[in-house]
């Protein structure tokens, strides 16, 4: 039988009888070759929905039943049995722990070694080996043609998922095996090998392949475990950089150029492939294309909406050019760019000559950086704000995921993301840090910022409309300032973040601060935390309730409320805002006075342990007896 589209039922009844033989790569890959061959069926979506749910994937099974429509499909005979049928293996914990390594969160070294990885690829990027798509995303943030492969199709359809969820469509998957590619010859101009030749039997083929497919004069990166350093059972072969290093050699002659600031779990190096140059074929290239699967298709909706970049600066002559390079060379094209300068006496105005045409150009005496951005503000005409700082750079397509996720989220006002941390070195990017921006549900938000900002501000973009409600920045912080501006939008309005980097966020010893209070490399913190201190002074003017919001939600529930008390006390008192920590606790007194018998949290009696330590050193007799107040009434209450 056949669907009207052509698809044979024979095929996807094969697929399903090696799914319950656990043959899931060659049951993936025969729907896999359906997908190539009928992009937009949403019956193949449902049944790679049922596959992924029976195996523990269950963001991507919703996404293939919810988002693309597979769902309409249940209610027919051929897909109501396998249902009843692979419910059996929804709870197989001894199945899912197999996949459990794709799903975890990458430590921070981890996330540093992609960093690295990235930016060293050019061109048309093959990744063998791709695992849960990880580093997949953050080449393809990049702007770069990406094309990841693995033996997994666990792996396959996680990578896949993430892809799509962060907006990206120049990243294309399938399943083979890395030791005998089913791709031609000399068609990737760069192949990457990370964390590969650890799990395969012949890491000697898979290097041979590599070469096979890479162009001459390509690049070829490999990354390995360093020695013993990552234990993990599914590690067949052990490398150091001597081993690597003769490894290659038996393949190409060519010198390996080691990356030396890879953290020491891992070696990395890569060649370049010297072999005999050789015409290319388009039809070879577009084959080769074609093989691959298509992206998952992406919900329909136009984003065309002006986007602001407001650009402040002062005596950045260094590094202006390179931040306003990255913003032109966005893919998302509609925006406007405008440049402030804060009164600089370098040659800043000189090296902005080229790029007049392309950027409004406004200049003022010096006042700080809020006062440029206020100013900036009269000329905006965007329907989002970017402010991106004159030292850091923007990958090219920040833009069009950000505003891409605005449209898919219509509910979103303001969405951060992550960050990579640089410095120049010698003209090469040494990368130092990964930021990873924080998933926090929206009532928790101002709790959060009560431990200080956790967006990374270069990243964010804000809808025009929460800087209509909230007011102009504060000129008066000369640090913080942005720390402030996304408390008081954060009050208001709905956050959303991308879990992946959208800018190159750059260290250097450059001075800070406006001409009337400039700030060292070396007084950076101690002037941030000034000024930090004064934002939380202001945040502490906001209803309590506008902080712990599910005060909101229960507002008779004095526990929580004596919870909520606690714990903002702890943050005022942990900044040494001694009176306004004071002010919180005599809040709980009095709450502890009027009720007799009171249930607290593990977490306030925690607290107010902390506060018996803190006052010691407050040398504060009103502070210290309000604690000893509070111990009491908690232990007659417990009584």
């Amino acid at each position: 039988m056949t669907y009207n589209n052509g698809i044979k039922k024979e095929r996807l009844r094969e697929a399903i009888k090696l799914f319950y033989q656990k043959d899931y790569f060659s049951a993936y890959n025969i729907v896999y070759v359906e997908l190539r061959r009928h992009p937009k069926d949403t019956r193949l979506f449902c049944q790679l929905g049922i596959f992924a749910s029976s195996l523990g994937l269950s963001d991507v099974a919703e996404n293939y039943m919810n988002t693309l429509e597979g769902k309409k499909h249940l209610t027919e005979n051929f897909f109501k049995d396998q249902i009843t049928k692979y419910i059996r293996t929804v709870n197989d914990k001894d199945l899912h722990e197999k996949w459990r390594n794709y799903k975890r969160s990458r430590n921070k070294n981890e996330r540093i070694r992609i960093a690295i990885t990235a930016p060293l690829c050019e061109g048309k990027v093959l990744e063998i080996g791709c695992a849960n798509g990880d580093l997949s995303t953050v080449i393809a943030a990049h702007g770069i043609e990406h094309y990841g492969i693995d033996i997994d199709p666990v792996a396959i359809e996680i990578a896949r998922y993430k892809s799509r969820m962060l907006g990206l469509t120049n990243s294309r998957f399938k399943l083979s095996n890395g030791e005998n590619l089913d791709l031609d010859d000399n068609t990737f101009d760069t192949v990457l090998l990370a964390e590969v030749l650890e799990h395969v039997d012949s890491p000697e083929k898979a290097i041979k392949e590599a070469i096979r497919v890479c162009k001459p004069k390509g690049k070829i990166i490999i990354s390995v475990p360093n020695g013993y350093r990552i234990p993990d059972p599914e590690h067949v072969r052990i490398f150091n950089k001597d081993i690597l290093n003769s490894l290659i050699n038996k393949h190409i002659n060519t010198s390996v150029k080691w990356i030396n600031n890879i953290p020491s779990e891992w070696v990395m190096g890569w060649i370049i492939n010297h072999k005999k140059d050789v015409s290319m074929n388009k039809e070879v290239i577009w084959k080769r294309s074609q093989n691959f699967i298509p992206p998952l298709p992406e919900k329909v909706c136009e984003y065309d909406e002006m986007v602001t970049v407001i650009v402040p600066t002062f005596n950045r002559e260094d590094y202006i050019n390179s931040a306003l390079d990255s913003v032109l060379n966005q893919t998302y094209k509609n925006y406007e760019i405008i440049v402030v300068n804060d009164g600089s006496t370098d040659s800043t105005e000189t090296v902005l000559q080229p790029y007049m045409d392309k950027i409004i150009y406004l200049k003022k005496e010096n006042g700080g950086k809020s006062s440029a951005i206020n100013y900036a503000m009269r000329y905006a005409k965007g329907d989002y704000i970017w402010v991106f700082d004159d030292d850091d750079i923007a990958l090219p397509m920040k833009l069009e995921l950000q505003i891409k996720k605005f449209k898919e989220n219509p509910g979103l006002d303001i969405i951060h993301t992550s960050a990579i941390v640089f410095k120049q070195d010698s003209g090469y990017k040494k990368i130092v840090d990964y930021w990873e921006a924080e998933s926090i549900k929206q009532k928790d938000i101002l709790k959060r910022k009560l431990r200080g900002s956790f967006f990374h501000s270069p990243t964010v973009i804000a809808k025009r409309k929460c800087y209509t409600k909230v007011g102009d920045w504060d000129e008066s912080l000369v640090r913080a300032q942005d720390y402030d501006m996304w408390v008081r939008i954060a009050r208001f309005f709905n956050v959303g973040e991308l879990r992946i980097p959208t800018v190159y966020y750059r260290l250097h010893d450059g001075i800070r601060g406006s001409s009337a209070d400039r700030i060292s490399i070396s007084d950076v913190h101690n002037k941030t935390l000034k000024y930090h201190k004064k934002v939380l002074k202001k945040m502490y003017e906001f209803p309590i309730d506008d902080i712990f919001k599910e005060l909101k939600d229960k507002p008779l529930n004095t526990s929580l409320k004596v919870e909520a008390y606690f714990k903002r006390a702890k943050t005022m008192a942990f900044y040494d805002l001694n009176e306004e920590a004071k002010k919180d606790l005599s809040k709980i007194s009095e709450i502890l006075n009027s009720n007799k018998y009171l249930p607290l949290s593990r977490s306030s009696i925690l607290i107010i342990k902390w506060f018996e330590e803190k006052v010691n050193q407050w040398d504060d007799f009103e502070a210290t007896f309000q604690v000893l107040s509070i111990l009491k009434l908690i232990n007659n209450s417990s009584e």
